[in-house]
């Protein structure tokens, strides 16, 4: 925890300054459990002036500096019990929903509420989001048509018009699988969209619109046993948004 500010630049630290930064490197536990009235008792200083020193370091106020420090903290011990393990995945999902893209989240939003003709596609066990959401919009009379099988998605982009929509949500997002689907549809100048867990995935350069969760690649005996908790996670943002547009 002592290189926790090594990134911040402190060229315009004050003596006030860097006597905040000493307490806090000195005491992590302390400082992620105290409110910013409480430390600024200890230093005997404003309040305001910790947040123009949380200001300097790089975050938006005492809060962020404050979640950040309980992030580090449980990325360096691991959660032995069961109440750790939830504060420690409530902490992880704080950190994913602050990260969530906003304007690629509207642009989905805005397409999903559009009257444009609307295919969704996922297979193993990201069919649970696609079907929710499919479900869902069905139930908003967004209609849309719900594609599992890998072929049939492959026939469609093939003849799909420019007036429509493909949305595919593959935790993986394998090149080899779904570049030919993405590359047929561009042809057609339809509009796509991926919802996935992996960032580096070549299909965000074929896919219109992207969103991404950060859900762990784990695997058990070979399978994969990825929760998609993100995952479904931004499909209910994405339905709570469109639910206003059409309600």
């Amino acid at each position: 925890m002592n290189n926790f500010f090594d990134r911040i630049d402190p060229t315009e630290f004050t003596d006030t300054d860097y006597g905040i930064m000493n307490f806090i490197v000195d005491n992590f536990k302390t400082v992620s459990t105290i409110s910013l009235h409480e430390l600024a008792k200890q230093l005997y200083t404003s309040e305001a002036t910790i947040v123009r020193f949380c200001q300097k370091a790089g975050f938006s106020g005492f809060n962020e500096l404050k979640f950040t420090i309980k992030t580090q903290q449980f990325k360096l011990v691991q959660p032995t019990n069961f109440r750790d393990q939830i504060e420690l995945k409530t902490t992880e999902l704080k950190q994913f929903l602050h990260n969530i893209s906003t304007d690629n989240m509207q642009q989905i939003v805005d397409l999903l509420s559009s009257k444009k003709s609307l295919y969704l596609h996922g297979r193993s066990l990201s069919s649970i989001p696609v079907r929710y959401l499919h479900t869902v919009l069905n139930s908003l009379d967004r209609r849309c048509i719900l594609v599992e099988d890998l072929h049939l998605i492959s026939s469609i982009s093939q003849t799909i018009n420019s007036n429509a929509i493909l949305l595919i949500i593959s935790a993986g997002a394998s090149y080899d699988v779904y570049e030919p689907i993405f590359k047929a549809a561009q042809r057609n100048h339809a509009t796509t969209v991926l919802l996935s867990c992996n960032q580096h995935s070549r299909l965000t350069t074929l896919a219109d619109f992207t969103l991404f969760s950060d859900d762990k690649f784990i695997t058990y005996h070979g399978t994969d046993v990825n929760s998609r908790i993100h995952l479904l996670t931004l499909v209910q943002l994405l339905i709570e948004s469109v639910s206003k547009r059409l309600v």
